[in-house]
């Protein structure tokens, strides 16, 4: 039987660029957080109604207004989940995300479903080494099945692996479709020369099934397979619309 009547120790973080792929990435997050981060108590919920429930009032509230997800019948902090959301061109709920967790020593762990989420061209990795030393969390990705455990500062090795995972993509400045490399493995459809990121040979090609992706013709997995790449690569260039003129 799962230990029951506990405040929950895990913070969700989820962005996405449609509420269909918030939801999936929520649900993620839910599964990953029930399964690694001791909230046991999320498998005895119906897991689609669960978070439908949550989108609605991420849907409807700002970027950095925090949504509550709890175990029914019961009150006060016991199961009670914490949610934080960004859409495009937002980052009001990572701040909060941040700055809470800083404050409360009760989060032990902080869910989302990709490293990239926590990654930005202002702050580079400052968001995760903040969370983990600072905050004194263990940071987890859904979909790389990572964790980045706490008091470990986001440095060397690890800072490389993040960096990594993220792309290390920044674009050069705004309006331009251009973009900086600044390490790591370059995105897919990219290629890497003289600091700067640039079309490969088989750019047209990637567009042309990410956007089959988007207009639901093919599925993540089938494009992971087509593009010889995991399915958090081709989730990662869909966070990127406008790097590969997708509509």
């Amino acid at each position: 039987m799962p230990q029951k009547h506990k405040p929950a120790s895990t913070s969700i973080y989820v962005t996405g660029n449609s509420e269909s792929e918030r939801a999936e990435n929520l649900k993620a997050c839910l599964v990953h957080a029930s399964n690694r981060s001791g909230e046991t108590w999320l498998r005895e919920l119906d897991i689609n109604q669960a978070v439908s429930s949550a989108l609605n009032s991420m849907e409807t509230s700002q970027p950095g207004e925090v949504t509550t997800l709890r175990e029914q019948g019961l009150e006060d902090e016991l199961n009670k989940l914490r949610i934080y959301h960004d859409r495009i061109g937002t980052a009001a709920g990572l701040q909060s995300l941040v700055i809470e967790t800083k404050r409360d020593d009760h989060v032990l762990h902080v869910v989302t479903h990709d490293v990239d989420a926590l990654v930005d061209s202002s702050v580079g990795v400052g968001h995760v080494d903040a969370l983990v030393t600072d905050g004194g969390v263990t940071v987890h990705t859904a979909s790389q099945k990572i964790a980045l455990l706490s008091g470990r500062p986001v440095e060397g090795a690890r800072k490389r692996v993040v960096t990594t995972l993220a792309d290390s993509i920044h674009p050069r400045a705004e309006g331009e479709n251009t973009y900086q490399h600044t390490g790591g493995r370059p995105p897919l459809g990219f290629e890497a020369k003289d600091g700067r990121l640039v079309p490969a040979d088989d750019y047209d090609r990637v567009c042309t099934i990410l956007q089959q992706v988007r207009d639901s013709g093919t599925s993540k997995r089938e494009a992971a397979s087509m593009l010889g790449c995991v399915r958090a690569t081709v989730l990662n260039a869909l966070d990127r619309p406008e790097m590969y003129n997708l509509r």
